[in-house]
Protein backbone atom coordinates (compact mmCIF):
# COMPACT_ATOMS: atom_id res chain seq x y z
CA UNK A 1 0.00 0.00 0.00
CA UNK A 2 1.59 3.37 -1.24
CA UNK A 3 -0.35 6.33 0.84
CA UNK A 4 0.18 10.12 -1.02
CA UNK A 5 -0.17 13.11 1.25
CA UNK A 6 -1.04 16.90 -0.19
CA UNK A 7 -2.13 19.78 1.32
CA UNK A 8 -5.20 21.02 -0.14
CA UNK A 9 -4.64 24.75 -0.58
CA UNK A 10 -2.31 24.31 -3.96
CA UNK A 11 -5.02 21.68 -4.76
CA UNK A 12 -7.78 23.95 -4.52
CA UNK A 13 -5.94 27.12 -6.29
CA UNK A 14 -4.94 25.02 -9.27
CA UNK A 15 -8.49 23.63 -9.55
CA UNK A 16 -10.09 27.36 -9.51
CA UNK A 17 -7.20 28.30 -12.33
CA UNK A 18 -8.72 25.67 -14.55
CA UNK A 19 -11.87 26.76 -14.21
CA UNK A 20 -11.38 30.23 -14.93
CA UNK A 21 -9.50 29.13 -17.93
CA UNK A 22 -11.75 26.74 -19.01
CA UNK A 23 -14.60 29.77 -18.67
CA UNK A 24 -12.47 32.33 -20.20
CA UNK A 25 -12.24 30.31 -23.14
CA UNK A 26 -15.66 29.50 -23.14
CA UNK A 27 -16.58 32.85 -23.09
CA UNK A 28 -14.40 34.27 -25.82
CA UNK A 29 -15.72 31.35 -28.21
CA UNK A 30 -19.32 32.22 -27.60
CA UNK A 31 -18.64 35.97 -28.05
CA UNK A 32 -16.94 34.84 -31.56
CA UNK A 33 -19.78 32.36 -32.27
CA UNK A 34 -21.91 35.08 -31.51
CA UNK A 35 -20.87 37.58 -34.01
CA UNK A 36 -20.19 35.57 -36.67
CA UNK A 37 -23.84 34.27 -36.37
CA UNK A 38 -25.09 38.26 -36.47
CA UNK A 39 -23.02 39.00 -39.49
CA UNK A 40 -24.57 36.23 -41.31
CA UNK A 41 -27.67 37.23 -40.23
CA UNK A 42 -27.46 40.63 -40.92
CA UNK A 43 -25.70 39.60 -44.45
CA UNK A 44 -27.92 37.14 -44.87
CA UNK A 45 -31.64 38.09 -43.69
CA UNK A 46 -31.97 41.30 -41.86
CA UNK A 47 -30.35 43.44 -44.79
CA UNK A 48 -31.94 41.84 -47.60
CA UNK A 49 -34.98 42.19 -45.37
CA UNK A 50 -34.27 45.42 -44.92
CA UNK A 51 -34.04 46.39 -48.83
CA UNK A 52 -37.65 45.08 -49.16
CA UNK A 53 -38.99 47.08 -46.55
CA UNK A 54 -37.17 50.28 -47.66
CA UNK A 55 -38.16 49.47 -51.15
CA UNK A 56 -41.77 49.14 -50.37
CA UNK A 57 -42.07 52.32 -48.30
CA UNK A 58 -40.32 54.47 -51.09
CA UNK A 59 -42.76 52.44 -53.62
CA UNK A 60 -45.67 53.63 -51.55
CA UNK A 61 -44.48 57.35 -51.19
CA UNK A 62 -43.13 57.48 -54.90
CA UNK A 63 -45.27 54.63 -57.12
CA UNK A 64 -44.25 56.87 -60.39
CA UNK A 65 -40.73 56.95 -59.83
CA UNK A 66 -38.49 53.97 -61.62
CA UNK A 67 -35.99 54.68 -59.13
CA UNK A 68 -38.33 53.05 -56.17
CA UNK A 69 -38.57 49.75 -57.66
CA UNK A 70 -36.50 47.29 -56.03
CA UNK A 71 -33.41 45.09 -57.89
CA UNK A 72 -33.51 41.61 -57.07
CA UNK A 73 -30.70 39.58 -56.47
CA UNK A 74 -29.82 36.15 -57.91
CA UNK A 75 -30.55 34.36 -54.81
CA UNK A 76 -32.82 31.25 -55.10
CA UNK A 77 -33.80 31.09 -51.71
CA UNK A 78 -37.19 32.67 -50.64
CA UNK A 79 -35.72 36.02 -49.62
CA UNK A 80 -34.72 36.03 -53.62
CA UNK A 81 -37.89 35.09 -54.83
CA UNK A 82 -40.39 37.85 -52.53
CA UNK A 83 -37.47 40.49 -53.84
CA UNK A 84 -38.65 38.91 -57.19
CA UNK A 85 -42.27 39.05 -56.89
CA UNK A 86 -42.03 42.56 -55.42
CA UNK A 87 -40.14 43.81 -58.41
CA UNK A 88 -42.89 42.24 -60.99
CA UNK A 89 -45.59 43.70 -58.38
CA UNK A 90 -44.29 47.07 -58.19
CA UNK A 91 -43.53 46.96 -62.29
CA UNK A 92 -47.21 45.98 -63.20
CA UNK A 93 -48.76 48.51 -60.55
CA UNK A 94 -46.73 50.87 -61.84
CA UNK A 95 -48.40 50.30 -65.39
CA UNK A 96 -51.86 50.17 -64.22
CA UNK A 97 -51.12 53.72 -62.47
CA UNK A 98 -49.70 55.05 -65.82
CA UNK A 99 -52.93 53.52 -67.70
CA UNK A 100 -54.91 54.42 -65.24
CA UNK A 101 -53.58 57.75 -65.72
CA UNK A 102 -54.04 57.95 -69.61
CA UNK A 103 -57.68 56.75 -69.50
CA UNK A 104 -58.05 59.49 -67.13
CA UNK A 105 -56.83 61.70 -69.77
CA UNK A 106 -58.74 60.25 -72.37
CA UNK A 107 -61.82 60.16 -70.25
CA UNK A 108 -61.99 63.84 -70.39
CA UNK A 109 -60.79 64.01 -74.24
CA UNK A 110 -63.86 61.59 -75.19
CA UNK A 111 -66.09 63.06 -72.80
CA UNK A 112 -66.16 66.65 -74.96
CA UNK A 113 -65.80 64.99 -77.50
CA UNK A 114 -68.87 62.78 -76.95
CA UNK A 115 -70.66 65.73 -76.51
CA UNK A 116 -69.81 68.02 -79.32
CA UNK A 117 -70.56 64.85 -81.54
CA UNK A 118 -73.93 64.57 -79.54
CA UNK A 119 -74.98 67.73 -80.52
CA UNK A 120 -73.49 67.34 -84.40
CA UNK A 121 -75.84 63.97 -84.35
CA UNK A 122 -78.59 65.90 -83.26
CA UNK A 123 -78.58 67.69 -86.31
CA UNK A 124 -78.47 64.68 -88.02
CA UNK A 125 -81.53 62.87 -86.62
CA UNK A 126 -83.50 66.02 -87.75
CA UNK A 127 -82.27 65.89 -91.68
CA UNK A 128 -83.19 62.18 -91.29
CA UNK A 129 -86.67 62.54 -90.21
CA UNK A 130 -87.28 64.64 -93.54
CA UNK A 131 -85.91 61.94 -95.39
CA UNK A 132 -88.00 58.99 -93.76
CA UNK A 133 -90.79 61.73 -95.79
CA UNK A 134 -88.91 61.34 -99.23
CA UNK A 135 -91.55 59.25 -102.00
CA UNK A 136 -88.42 57.52 -103.24
CA UNK A 137 -89.00 53.43 -102.53
CA UNK A 138 -84.85 52.95 -102.49
CA UNK A 139 -84.34 55.80 -100.02
CA UNK A 140 -87.74 54.39 -97.93
CA UNK A 141 -86.25 51.15 -97.74
CA UNK A 142 -82.57 52.66 -96.38
CA UNK A 143 -84.08 55.09 -93.95
CA UNK A 144 -85.00 53.17 -90.85
CA UNK A 145 -81.55 51.41 -90.75
CA UNK A 146 -79.89 55.18 -91.41
CA UNK A 147 -82.41 56.35 -88.20
CA UNK A 148 -81.36 53.69 -86.24
CA UNK A 149 -77.83 54.14 -86.68
CA UNK A 150 -77.84 57.71 -85.56
CA UNK A 151 -80.02 56.59 -83.19
CA UNK A 152 -77.66 54.40 -81.13
CA UNK A 153 -74.92 56.82 -81.94
CA UNK A 154 -76.46 59.62 -80.17
CA UNK A 155 -77.17 56.75 -77.49
CA UNK A 156 -73.41 56.03 -77.04
CA UNK A 157 -72.60 59.75 -76.85
CA UNK A 158 -75.27 59.72 -73.59
CA UNK A 159 -73.70 56.16 -72.49
CA UNK A 160 -70.12 57.93 -72.45
CA UNK A 161 -70.71 60.79 -71.09
CA UNK A 162 -72.83 59.05 -67.90
CA UNK A 163 -69.29 56.52 -67.57
CA UNK A 164 -67.13 59.50 -67.28
CA UNK A 165 -69.26 60.88 -65.00
CA UNK A 166 -68.55 57.87 -63.08
CA UNK A 167 -72.58 57.30 -62.95
CA UNK A 168 -73.42 53.81 -63.05
CA UNK A 169 -74.33 52.25 -66.57
CA UNK A 170 -78.51 51.02 -66.52
CA UNK A 171 -79.26 48.26 -68.41
CA UNK A 172 -82.48 48.57 -70.01
CA UNK A 173 -83.93 44.81 -70.73
CA UNK A 174 -86.63 44.43 -72.94
CA UNK A 175 -87.87 41.28 -75.10
CA UNK A 176 -86.89 41.31 -78.25
CA UNK A 177 -86.27 39.11 -81.66
CA UNK A 178 -82.74 38.09 -81.10
CA UNK A 179 -83.09 36.75 -85.28
CA UNK A 180 -83.82 40.64 -86.03
CA UNK A 181 -81.50 41.96 -84.13
CA UNK A 182 -78.04 40.09 -86.00
CA UNK A 183 -80.14 40.75 -89.08
CA UNK A 184 -79.69 44.65 -88.14
CA UNK A 185 -75.87 43.62 -87.33
CA UNK A 186 -75.42 41.82 -90.81
CA UNK A 187 -76.85 45.14 -92.68
CA UNK A 188 -74.59 47.43 -90.38
CA UNK A 189 -71.30 45.46 -91.21
CA UNK A 190 -72.22 46.58 -94.85
CA UNK A 191 -70.58 43.53 -96.61
CA UNK A 192 -71.50 43.00 -99.96
CA UNK A 193 -72.68 39.98 -101.55
CA UNK A 194 -69.91 39.54 -103.63
CA UNK A 195 -67.30 39.69 -101.80
CA UNK A 196 -64.58 37.65 -99.94
CA UNK A 197 -66.21 37.51 -96.65
CA UNK A 198 -69.65 36.05 -96.24
CA UNK A 199 -72.08 36.49 -93.61
CA UNK A 200 -74.35 34.12 -92.76
CA UNK A 201 -77.64 34.77 -89.94
CA UNK A 202 -77.57 31.13 -88.39
CA UNK A 203 -80.54 31.98 -85.29
CA UNK A 204 -83.64 31.02 -85.79
CA UNK A 205 -86.66 33.30 -86.06
CA UNK A 206 -88.61 34.32 -84.18
CA UNK A 207 -85.64 33.74 -81.16
CA UNK A 208 -86.85 35.79 -78.45
CA UNK A 209 -84.62 37.02 -75.21
CA UNK A 210 -85.12 39.37 -72.69
CA UNK A 211 -81.80 41.50 -72.98
CA UNK A 212 -80.65 45.28 -73.41
CA UNK A 213 -81.11 45.16 -76.93
CA UNK A 214 -78.73 48.30 -77.74
CA UNK A 215 -75.79 46.78 -75.73
CA UNK A 216 -76.29 43.10 -77.20
CA UNK A 217 -76.28 45.07 -80.94
CA UNK A 218 -72.98 46.77 -79.61
CA UNK A 219 -71.34 43.76 -78.88
CA UNK A 220 -72.45 41.50 -81.09
CA UNK A 221 -71.37 44.29 -83.99
CA UNK A 222 -67.91 44.41 -82.40
CA UNK A 223 -66.97 41.23 -82.15
CA UNK A 224 -68.52 40.19 -86.02
CA UNK A 225 -66.03 43.49 -87.06
CA UNK A 226 -62.95 42.29 -85.22
CA UNK A 227 -63.73 38.80 -87.05
CA UNK A 228 -63.78 40.24 -90.84
CA UNK A 229 -61.05 42.09 -89.84
CA UNK A 230 -59.24 38.15 -89.00
CA UNK A 231 -60.35 37.15 -91.54
CA UNK A 232 -59.12 39.87 -94.09
CA UNK A 233 -55.32 39.61 -92.12
CA UNK A 234 -54.90 35.97 -93.85
CA UNK A 235 -53.28 35.89 -97.17
CA UNK A 236 -56.30 34.17 -98.36
CA UNK A 237 -59.25 35.68 -97.94
CA UNK A 238 -61.07 34.22 -100.79
CA UNK A 239 -63.45 31.70 -98.18
CA UNK A 240 -63.90 34.01 -95.28
CA UNK A 241 -67.12 33.36 -93.34
CA UNK A 242 -68.25 34.41 -90.21
CA UNK A 243 -71.51 32.70 -88.62
CA UNK A 244 -73.92 33.81 -86.11
CA UNK A 245 -76.09 31.17 -83.93
CA UNK A 246 -77.86 31.42 -81.12
CA UNK A 247 -79.08 28.49 -78.26
CA UNK A 248 -80.89 28.59 -75.35
CA UNK A 249 -80.08 25.94 -72.59
CA UNK A 250 -83.14 26.59 -69.89
CA UNK A 251 -82.84 30.01 -68.95
CA UNK A 252 -79.74 30.95 -70.29
CA UNK A 253 -79.39 32.06 -74.18
CA UNK A 254 -75.34 31.52 -75.64
CA UNK A 255 -74.55 33.24 -78.61
CA UNK A 256 -71.93 32.20 -80.67
CA UNK A 257 -69.65 34.12 -83.30
CA UNK A 258 -67.71 31.75 -85.39
CA UNK A 259 -65.16 32.83 -88.14
CA UNK A 260 -62.35 31.18 -89.96
CA UNK A 261 -59.73 34.02 -89.62
CA UNK A 262 -56.02 32.91 -87.87
CA UNK A 263 -57.57 32.93 -84.48
CA UNK A 264 -56.33 33.84 -81.20
CA UNK A 265 -52.56 34.82 -80.13
CA UNK A 266 -51.21 32.59 -77.40
CA UNK A 267 -51.23 33.89 -74.20
CA UNK A 268 -53.59 36.36 -74.86
CA UNK A 269 -56.61 34.81 -73.73
CA UNK A 270 -56.06 36.36 -69.92
CA UNK A 271 -56.71 39.76 -71.16
CA UNK A 272 -59.56 39.63 -73.12
CA UNK A 273 -61.87 41.36 -71.16
CA UNK A 274 -59.35 44.18 -70.21
CA UNK A 275 -59.90 47.68 -71.54
CA UNK A 276 -57.15 48.95 -74.91
CA UNK A 277 -55.43 45.08 -75.35
CA UNK A 278 -55.44 44.00 -78.50
CA UNK A 279 -53.50 41.07 -80.47
CA UNK A 280 -50.10 42.45 -81.85
CA UNK A 281 -49.83 40.53 -85.04
CA UNK A 282 -52.71 41.42 -87.77
CA UNK A 283 -55.52 39.03 -88.52
CA UNK A 284 -55.72 37.36 -85.24
CA UNK A 285 -58.94 37.25 -83.02
CA UNK A 286 -60.61 34.66 -80.79
CA UNK A 287 -61.93 31.38 -82.94
CA UNK A 288 -65.25 31.06 -80.61
CA UNK A 289 -66.31 34.07 -78.64
CA UNK A 290 -69.15 33.61 -76.48
CA UNK A 291 -71.87 35.69 -74.68
CA UNK A 292 -74.71 34.68 -72.41
CA UNK A 293 -77.51 36.78 -71.93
Amino acid sequence: MIEVVLEEAPLVAAMYDYSWRIMSLSVVISLITAGLLFIALQWLMVGPMRRITRSMVEFHEHPEDPDSTIIPSSRKDEIGLAQRELALMQVDLRASLQQRDRLATLGTAVSKISHDLRNILATAQLISDRIANSTDPDVRRVTPTLVRAIDRAVDLCSNTLSFVGHADGKIHRREFDLCDLVEDVGLSMGLSDDGPVKWFNEVDAPFLVLADREKIFRALLNIERNAVQAIQGKEDVAKGKVSVAAIRENSVVSVDVTDNGSGLLEGLHESLFQAFVKSERKGQYRPRPRYCA
